[in-house]
């Protein structure tokens, strides 16, 4: 079965151009070509940057139900994320056994985290639902740890060793 696809190309609002195209091959090839002729060139780049720019400052941000929307699907991703990180790494802290999921962190056991976010492809410091996703499907405990906050803090802050450990041992 073969599907049509119409391409009209547009310029400051007049219709410039259309095309009939009979299979998708052909459509993509022309869209990746259009694309490539157009951002080749600088002055029309930086046209449609600022139009991309204005477009978003204008439309997006002044509407509130827009942009509730965006950070609502945003946040649905990083929580489904983090759902995949607990069910394979647990729900509870390591050390402590805190279970509150507010109060919990992964732990890189290596300290390896520009690394492991270089070779995930991952730029930026951010926690990401792509970075998170690939802790979950490496699924491996040798290299990750789900901690509560003070823990982690207190791992980093003592040359790895938690604070609940090193009170445990004075006891002793």
């Amino acid at each position: 079965m073969c599907e049509i696809f119409e391409v009209y190309i547009y310029t400051t609002g007049h219709f410039l151009y259309n095309m009939v195209i009979k299979n998708r091959e052909k459509r993509n090839k022309y869209q990746k070509e259009y694309y490539h002729r157009r951002m080749k060139d600088p002055v029309k780049r930086q046209k449609l940057n600022q139009y991309y720019l204005n477009y978003y400052h204008t439309k997006i941000k002044t509407n509130p139900n827009l942009l509730a929307r965006k950070h609502g699907y945003r946040k649905k991703g990083l929580e489904k994320a983090w759902e995949m990180v607990f069910k394979v790494y647990g729900r509870k802290c390591a050390c402590c056994n805190e279970s509150n999921l507010s109060f919990l962190s992964i732990h890189h056991i290596h300290n390896d985290r520009t690394s492991d976010r270089k070779t995930m492809g991952i730029k930026g410091q951010a926690c990401t639902t792509k970075y998170l996703r690939g802790m979950a499907l490496q699924n491996d405990k040798k290299k990750y740890e789900i901690l509560c906050y003070n823990c982690h803090y207190g791992i980093h802050q003592n040359n790895g060793t938690c604070p609940h450990k090193i009170v445990l041992n004075a006891i002793k």
